[in-house]
């Protein structure tokens, strides 16, 4: 199911609900329930989540790298 999917990958990338509600526009209540799957979402709405929770990876990944770069503590970066 893809509810479980996208919240598996959320998850594993240490981003929080409230985040990828901000980004992907959607209600952060809906968006749990989604999670769950309690309710369905539209293509465009799944579409939205999944670009979302890539993009905010990427990113954190970025910042990650650029902290080890400058010497920024592991327990700070995390």
């Amino acid at each position: 199911m893809i509810s479980t999917q996208l919240r598996q990958k959320r998850q594993l990338a240490g981003l929080t609900l409230n985040l990828v509600s901000m980004v992907s526009g959607i209600d952060c209540c809906t968006l749990s329930l989604f999670e769950r799957g309690l309710v369905s979402m539209s293509e465009e709405k799944v579409k939205r989540i999944s670009e979302a929770v890539e993009d905010l990876s990427a990113k954190r990944l970025l910042v990650a790298n650029y902290a080890a770069e400058v010497g920024w503590p592991m327990s700070l970066r995390s």
